[in-house]
Protein backbone atom coordinates (compact mmCIF):
# COMPACT_ATOMS: atom_id res chain seq x y z
CA UNK A 1 0.00 0.00 0.00
CA UNK A 2 1.33 3.39 -0.89
CA UNK A 3 0.28 6.83 0.24
CA UNK A 4 0.63 8.68 3.50
CA UNK A 5 1.47 5.59 5.55
CA UNK A 6 4.51 3.34 5.35
CA UNK A 7 3.88 -0.38 4.79
CA UNK A 8 2.17 -2.22 7.61
CA UNK A 9 4.23 -4.33 9.97
CA UNK A 10 2.59 -7.38 11.57
CA UNK A 11 4.24 -9.12 14.50
CA UNK A 12 3.20 -12.74 14.74
CA UNK A 13 4.55 -16.07 15.91
CA UNK A 14 4.73 -19.58 14.50
CA UNK A 15 2.00 -20.88 16.85
CA UNK A 16 -0.21 -17.78 16.89
CA UNK A 17 -3.59 -18.65 15.41
CA UNK A 18 -4.71 -15.02 15.66
CA UNK A 19 -1.48 -13.79 14.06
CA UNK A 20 -2.00 -16.23 11.18
CA UNK A 21 -5.58 -15.01 10.73
CA UNK A 22 -4.41 -11.38 10.66
CA UNK A 23 -1.76 -12.27 8.07
CA UNK A 24 -4.33 -14.10 5.91
CA UNK A 25 -6.73 -11.15 6.17
CA UNK A 26 -4.01 -8.74 5.00
CA UNK A 27 -3.18 -11.06 2.08
CA UNK A 28 -6.85 -11.30 1.11
CA UNK A 29 -6.98 -7.51 1.13
CA UNK A 30 -3.86 -7.43 -1.10
CA UNK A 31 -2.10 -5.17 1.39
CA UNK A 32 1.67 -4.89 1.60
CA UNK A 33 2.58 -6.17 5.05
CA UNK A 34 6.00 -6.81 6.49
CA UNK A 35 5.67 -9.96 8.57
CA UNK A 36 7.93 -10.10 11.63
CA UNK A 37 7.98 -13.56 13.17
CA UNK A 38 8.70 -13.33 16.88
CA UNK A 39 11.25 -16.01 17.89
CA UNK A 40 9.80 -19.13 19.49
CA UNK A 41 11.14 -22.43 20.75
CA UNK A 42 9.55 -25.17 22.82
CA UNK A 43 11.92 -24.74 25.77
CA UNK A 44 11.57 -20.97 26.19
CA UNK A 45 8.32 -20.37 24.26
CA UNK A 46 8.20 -16.67 23.29
CA UNK A 47 10.98 -15.63 25.71
CA UNK A 48 12.54 -13.16 25.45
CA UNK A 49 9.55 -11.07 24.38
CA UNK A 50 9.93 -8.86 21.31
CA UNK A 51 10.45 -5.23 22.35
CA UNK A 52 7.68 -3.86 20.08
CA UNK A 53 5.20 -6.44 21.35
CA UNK A 54 6.15 -5.54 24.95
CA UNK A 55 5.76 -1.82 24.24
CA UNK A 56 2.37 -2.01 22.48
CA UNK A 57 0.45 -4.92 23.99
CA UNK A 58 -0.13 -4.97 27.76
CA UNK A 59 -0.76 -8.73 27.42
CA UNK A 60 2.68 -9.09 25.78
CA UNK A 61 1.25 -11.33 23.04
CA UNK A 62 1.13 -11.36 19.27
CA UNK A 63 -0.39 -10.31 16.94
CA UNK A 64 0.55 -6.64 16.90
CA UNK A 65 0.00 -4.43 13.86
CA UNK A 66 1.87 -1.16 13.27
CA UNK A 67 0.89 1.14 10.42
CA UNK A 68 2.42 4.58 10.69
CA UNK A 69 1.22 6.00 14.01
CA UNK A 70 -1.47 3.32 14.35
CA UNK A 71 -0.59 0.50 16.77
CA UNK A 72 -3.13 -2.28 17.35
CA UNK A 73 -2.77 -5.47 19.40
CA UNK A 74 -6.28 -6.98 19.40
CA UNK A 75 -6.93 -9.28 16.45
CA UNK A 76 -10.57 -8.22 16.09
CA UNK A 77 -9.52 -4.58 15.97
CA UNK A 78 -6.80 -5.50 13.45
CA UNK A 79 -9.47 -7.01 11.16
CA UNK A 80 -11.68 -3.92 11.54
CA UNK A 81 -8.71 -1.67 10.76
CA UNK A 82 -7.90 -3.68 7.63
CA UNK A 83 -11.53 -3.29 6.54
CA UNK A 84 -11.27 0.50 7.03
CA UNK A 85 -7.95 0.78 5.17
CA UNK A 86 -9.13 -1.27 2.20
CA UNK A 87 -12.89 -1.88 2.18
CA UNK A 88 -12.78 -4.21 -0.84
CA UNK A 89 -12.64 -7.13 -0.98
CA UNK A 90 -14.67 -7.57 2.21
CA UNK A 91 -13.33 -9.98 4.83
CA UNK A 92 -16.88 -11.03 5.68
CA UNK A 93 -20.38 -10.34 4.35
CA UNK A 94 -21.97 -7.02 5.23
CA UNK A 95 -25.49 -8.10 6.19
CA UNK A 96 -26.48 -10.08 9.26
CA UNK A 97 -28.33 -12.62 7.13
CA UNK A 98 -25.30 -13.17 4.89
CA UNK A 99 -23.06 -13.71 7.94
CA UNK A 100 -25.27 -16.45 9.40
CA UNK A 101 -23.79 -19.89 9.05
CA UNK A 102 -25.79 -22.80 7.86
CA UNK A 103 -27.89 -23.39 4.80
CA UNK A 104 -28.89 -20.39 2.75
CA UNK A 105 -32.36 -19.52 3.98
CA UNK A 106 -34.56 -16.91 2.35
CA UNK A 107 -34.51 -14.63 5.41
CA UNK A 108 -37.34 -12.14 5.71
CA UNK A 109 -37.88 -9.56 8.43
CA UNK A 110 -41.21 -8.25 9.67
CA UNK A 111 -42.45 -6.05 12.51
CA UNK A 112 -45.28 -7.26 14.71
CA UNK A 113 -47.52 -4.45 15.99
CA UNK A 114 -47.05 -5.44 19.61
CA UNK A 115 -45.65 -3.44 22.57
CA UNK A 116 -43.95 -6.49 24.13
CA UNK A 117 -40.17 -6.76 24.13
CA UNK A 118 -39.95 -9.88 22.01
CA UNK A 119 -38.78 -11.31 18.73
CA UNK A 120 -39.00 -14.77 17.21
CA UNK A 121 -37.79 -16.80 14.27
CA UNK A 122 -39.62 -19.45 12.30
CA UNK A 123 -38.04 -22.41 10.51
CA UNK A 124 -36.76 -21.53 7.07
CA UNK A 125 -36.05 -17.84 7.46
CA UNK A 126 -38.91 -15.59 8.67
CA UNK A 127 -37.91 -13.30 11.55
CA UNK A 128 -40.44 -11.21 13.47
CA UNK A 129 -39.52 -8.39 15.83
CA UNK A 130 -42.09 -6.70 18.04
CA UNK A 131 -42.62 -2.95 17.80
CA UNK A 132 -41.79 -2.72 21.53
CA UNK A 133 -38.15 -3.61 20.87
CA UNK A 134 -37.87 -0.92 18.20
CA UNK A 135 -39.15 1.70 20.67
CA UNK A 136 -37.02 0.46 23.59
CA UNK A 137 -33.74 0.16 21.67
CA UNK A 138 -31.24 2.94 22.34
CA UNK A 139 -29.70 2.58 18.88
CA UNK A 140 -29.68 0.38 15.80
CA UNK A 141 -26.92 -1.86 17.17
CA UNK A 142 -29.31 -3.12 19.84
CA UNK A 143 -31.89 -4.02 17.20
CA UNK A 144 -29.13 -5.64 15.12
CA UNK A 145 -28.18 -7.74 18.15
CA UNK A 146 -31.76 -9.01 18.51
CA UNK A 147 -31.97 -9.79 14.78
CA UNK A 148 -28.60 -11.56 14.85
CA UNK A 149 -29.83 -13.68 17.77
CA UNK A 150 -32.94 -14.69 15.83
CA UNK A 151 -30.93 -15.41 12.66
CA UNK A 152 -28.71 -17.68 14.75
CA UNK A 153 -31.79 -19.64 15.83
CA UNK A 154 -32.69 -20.21 12.17
CA UNK A 155 -29.14 -21.03 11.10
CA UNK A 156 -28.77 -23.50 13.97
CA UNK A 157 -32.19 -24.99 13.11
CA UNK A 158 -33.45 -24.66 16.71
CA UNK A 159 -37.16 -24.45 15.83
CA UNK A 160 -36.87 -27.13 13.14
CA UNK A 161 -35.11 -29.46 15.58
CA UNK A 162 -37.81 -28.84 18.21
CA UNK A 163 -40.55 -29.63 15.69
CA UNK A 164 -38.74 -32.78 14.53
CA UNK A 165 -38.31 -34.01 18.11
CA UNK A 166 -41.95 -33.26 18.84
CA UNK A 167 -43.13 -35.10 15.72
CA UNK A 168 -40.97 -38.14 16.52
CA UNK A 169 -42.19 -38.19 20.13
CA UNK A 170 -45.83 -37.73 19.10
CA UNK A 171 -45.50 -40.39 16.40
CA UNK A 172 -44.01 -42.87 18.86
CA UNK A 173 -46.68 -42.13 21.48
CA UNK A 174 -49.39 -42.37 18.85
CA UNK A 175 -48.09 -45.75 17.68
CA UNK A 176 -47.80 -46.99 21.26
CA UNK A 177 -51.33 -45.77 21.99
CA UNK A 178 -52.67 -47.52 18.91
CA UNK A 179 -50.98 -50.77 19.89
CA UNK A 180 -52.27 -50.63 23.46
CA UNK A 181 -55.81 -49.52 22.64
CA UNK A 182 -56.28 -51.88 19.70
CA UNK A 183 -54.67 -54.91 21.28
CA UNK A 184 -57.10 -57.34 19.74
CA UNK A 185 -56.77 -55.90 16.23
CA UNK A 186 -52.99 -56.33 15.78
CA UNK A 187 -51.44 -59.67 14.88
CA UNK A 188 -49.64 -61.32 17.76
CA UNK A 189 -45.89 -60.92 17.52
CA UNK A 190 -45.17 -63.80 19.89
CA UNK A 191 -46.67 -67.21 19.23
CA UNK A 192 -47.61 -69.35 22.14
CA UNK A 193 -50.48 -70.21 24.42
CA UNK A 194 -53.09 -67.51 24.93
Amino acid sequence: MTGKYPPMRLYSGPLSMFGAKAQIAALEKRLTVELVMVPFDMARLYEPKHEEVLRINPKQQVPVLIHGEVEIFDSTQIFEYLEDVRPEPRLWPQTLAARARGPAYPYSFSVANNRDLNAFALPGGPVWIHRGILHAAADESQVAGVLAHEIAHIAQRHAADQITKQLVANGFLGLLGAILSNEGHFPRLVRGPH
